[in-house]
Parts: structure tokens; sequence; C-alpha cells
């Protein structure tokens, strides 16, 4: 292979990446719109027991904000056959149940001190049944994968999980109803932006493994604190602490079980 075609196809894949990226957020934005369409929103925060009316000026970009990531945080966790579907299939119930029996119902949503939705229990009806066509998919998917996920499919039960928290008028409802899988899709986000912003300002952000002792020694501690973990999580974990996929998968998923009806309890008790 020649010298430039070295170069062309890294600069190809980078370039794709970035018009993925680049088509998420069109798809996030043009959710956001479809969600407030064009007209001020009510939400309900954590700490306050009054409900807040945002504006769509602030609501959309915030709420686009909050789709792109969930579509990528859930994208990245699709390294593990099962893992981002089994994730997501969590975070599914647990928004459909919220939807139809909390904001969705009105002695309860007055019982709780959030605001009622009339449109709850329709959002939860939708994303309940795909939750369950994904029960499905899952059940006949089981390790060893025989229809791969794809970014499409995988993206777009991000963009769900994301819509269906919006619908519930809490954003930080996306931390109770999928922690793990922002954790875990979300660092390697975050490392690729840090190392990035690192470059722009001067620092050499090569992999210390393709450097010489000398020059990786040198090398930022952030940088090689970054390096040193893999990210997604779940790649650190099987990498560098030997989990198999199977570990990974029902451990993953065991701690996302156990977080989301703590933190849903502790969401609802602060306010």
């Amino acid at each position: 292979m020649t010298h430039d075609a070295r170069h062309t196809i890294p600069d190809a894949g980078r370039a794709w990446a970035r018009s993925r990226l680049g088509c998420a957020c069109l798809v996030a934005l043009a959710a956001a719109f479809c969600i407030c369409k064009g007209q001020p929103v009510e939400i309900w925060l954590p700490v306050i027991k009054s409900t807040l009316t945002v504006g769509p000026w602030l609501y959309i970009p915030c709420a686009a904000a909050l789709l792109w990531f969930t579509m990528n945080a859930t994208n990245c966790s699709d390294g593990v056959d099962g893992l981002a579907g089994s994730l997501t299939l969590i975070s599914l119930f647990s928004l459909a149940a919220l939807l139809y029996g909390v904001v969705g119902y009105l002695p309860i949503a007055r019982y709780l001190l959030v605001p009622h939705y009339a449109n709850g229990a329709r959002w939860a009806i939708l994303t309940a049944t795909v939750a369950g066509g994904l029960a499905g998919y899952l059940w006949h998917n089981a390790e060893p994968s025989r229809v791969l996920m794809g970014d499409a499919g995988s993206r777009m039960l991000g963009l769900l999980v994301g819509v269906a928290v919006l619908a519930a008028g809490n954003p930080f409802l996306v931390i109770v109803v999928a922690p793990v899988a922002l954790v875990n899709g979300g660092t390697g986000l975050l490392k690729m932006v840090l190392l990035r912003l690192l470059k722009r300002v001067g620092f050499d952000t090569t992999p210390p493994n393709r450097l010489t002792p000398e020059a990786a020694a040198h090398q930022h501690l952030v940088v090689r604190a970054l390096h040193h973990y893999r990210f997604p999580l779940h790649d650190h974990c099987r990498k560098n602490m030997m989990w198999s996929n199977a570990q990974v998968l029902m451990r993953f998923v065991l701690v996302q079980a156990f977080l989301t009806p703590a933190l849903f309890v502790i969401l609802i008790k602060i306010r």
C-alpha cells in the first residue's frame, strides 16, 4: 500500500464518522422541534416543586443535545452481543411505567408532586410496544448473535429513550433510566472530545504504545490516563479486566436494573 493510500483510508473513515454525527445532530434537532411544536414547554426538575416553562429557543437546542447524547451513547454501547439492547430494554420499560403510572395518571402525579401530562399514557404505549419488539429481538438473537443491530438500530433506540424522557417532562430522568448505558457510551464520547481538545492546544495525544519509552514518559499525565482506560467502558472490562462477553452483559444489566429504581426513588424524594 502506498503512503498516500495509507493516509486516504483513515481520512475517509474520519469523514464518514463526522457525517454520521452530523446526521444524528440534524435528526435530534428535528425531533426536538416536533416534540415542542415550536411552543413553550412545561418541565419539572428534581429539586423544584413548581414547574418551569421553557421557551422553544432554549428548549430545542437543549433537547437536541440530550437526544444526540442518548443516540450516540447507545450506539457506543453496541459492542457486545445484546448489551445495547438489554440496557435499552430496561430503560424503555422503566419509562413506560413512569409515563403510564406516574405522569400519565392524575392521582399519582398529584400525590408525587409531578405535573400530569395527558399524553403520557400514549407515549407509554408506544414505548412499551417498542420494548416488547426489542425483547423479541433479544430472545431470538441471544449470543451468539445472528442479526446485527447496527448503527441505525442502536441510534434509533437511543433516540426513543431520549424522546420518552422528554415526553415525561424531566430531562434528568435520562440519568435515572439509563445510568449504565450513559456511562458506558458517554465516557467514550468524553474521551474523544478531551483528546481532540488537548491535541488542539498542543499536547501530544499519540497512544503511548506507538511512542518510544522516553517519549511516552514525557507525555502529559492526563493524556496517559485517558489512553490507559479503554472506552467504551465495556472494552476496558473485556480487554483489561478479562471479562467475557457474558460477564459484561450480565454485570452491566444487573447494575442498571438495581440503579434505576434506586435513582427513581431519590429523584422523587428530593422533590
